[in-house]
């Protein structure tokens, strides 16, 4: 059975009394092609921190967009994925978009004018927004490399940070898959984790080559989020011009 946008799945085997299940984000398009599904994560129960990021949803517990998690579904038996619940309400699903854009710093990446300045921050203390890090578990003996996308504010007070996969191996041009570091790596759009901060390694001398993006890479990013995630009809919301639906 296809993995459906704007749905509500179940998790498949409950670990943790707070997590309920996943809403699904990617677009169909890109749910049928690839390999894994992007999703945030609905919970039970939130944080202060998290409240301003979180929507209530009338099926039970709250979507809190800054939990965006990128997931193999079923009928891979390793999936977290379980039955589906039913597809979100449209005002729903409406405002967990609007969260994510503002989240994901879109309304001022995608403006006409983008006005985003790198943030200062203590580069020793946590990930910080823009730069490039290994993180997660090594797969094969290699480690991969993401870039940050939650702000700093996020990632110093709430001890997680939410980042795009990047890859050297792809060979398309496709917008969701934008060559950043100066065409040394694309950024997966589509494939979006949130790690605990110990998760990215912070060592100076342990961080990729280059281990930073530009401005224009980060836009370029937010651009193959908001196609990849749909995202469209909320930044027109915003005020803001969507980029082009390019996946085939």
């Amino acid at each position: 059975m296809p993995v459906v946008r704007g749905v509500r799945y179940d998790l498949a085997t409950p670990h943790d009394p707070d997590t309920l299940g996943f809403l699904v984000l990617t677009n169909d398009r890109w749910n049928a092609k690839m390999s894994q599904v992007g999703v945030v994560v609905i919970r039970a129960r939130i944080s202060a921190i998290e409240q301003p990021h979180a929507v209530p949803l009338s099926s039970g517990g709250f979507a809190v967009v800054p939990r965006l998690v990128s997931l193999t579904p079923s009928p891979d038996p390793t999936s977290a994925m379980g039955a589906p619940v039913g597809a979100l309400p449209a005002a729903e699903l409406a405002a967990g978009e609007d969260r994510l854009c503002e989240f994901l710093l879109m309304d001022q990446l995608l403006s006409a004018t983008p006005r985003v300045q790198r943030p200062a921050a203590a580069p020793s203390a946590y990930p910080m927004w823009g730069e490039v890090y290994y993180a997660g578990a090594s797969i094969g003996g290699e480690t991969k490399r993401f870039v940050v996308v939650s702000p700093n504010r996020w990632n110093a007070a709430s001890g997680l940070a939410t980042a795009v996969r990047t890859t050297s191996r792809f060979k398309g041009t496709l917008d969701e898959f934008p060559l950043i570091t100066r065409g040394a790596a694309r950024a997966c759009c589509g494939d979006i984790t949130t790690f605990q901060v110990g998760a990215f390694d912070l060592r100076r001398r342990h961080r990729p080559v280059p281990p930073t993006t530009a401005l224009a890479d980060m836009i370029s990013i937010a651009k193959g989020v908001a196609v990849t995630h749909e995202l469209g009809e909320a930044l027109e919301r915003a005020g803001l011009k969507p980029p082009p639906d390019s996946l085939p």
